[in-house]
């Protein structure tokens, strides 16, 4: 199990939701669901390259306390960014998780 002074970054876990403004036009909003600590590590580059990913996103890989409240079609809000899920995965004794998440640079 991970400890607590290993998680040492903040994420708001947030929902996208069309919503008709004043003029009738849909609006993306984000609402904020949960927080989540977690440890955060930003993939480089070269990784990247060598696994024939696109470059013109950003990928991070976070490890946090499983929390079965986190969804796919969640976005997590780590400095300001909105990264999107793109795969969880529990750990064999499910008290923590491996997320990767990614956003357009």
């Amino acid at each position: 199990m991970i400890s607590a002074g290993r998680l040492k970054h903040k994420l708001t876990v947030k929902s996208m939701d069309n919503v008709k403004d004043s003029t009738g036009r849909l609006t993306k909003v984000s609402t904020r669901i949960f927080d989540i600590r977690g440890n955060v590590q930003v993939l480089s580059g070269s990784e990247l390259i060598k696994a024939g990913v696109n470059l013109s996103k950003e990928y991070v890989s976070i490890i946090a306390r499983h929390d079965s409240r986190l969804l796919h079609k969640h976005f997590l809000d780590w400095k300001g960014e909105l990264y999107s899920v793109e795969s969880i995965r529990p750990s064999d004794d499910n008290l923590q998780m491996i997320i990767t998440a990614e956003r357009e640079v």
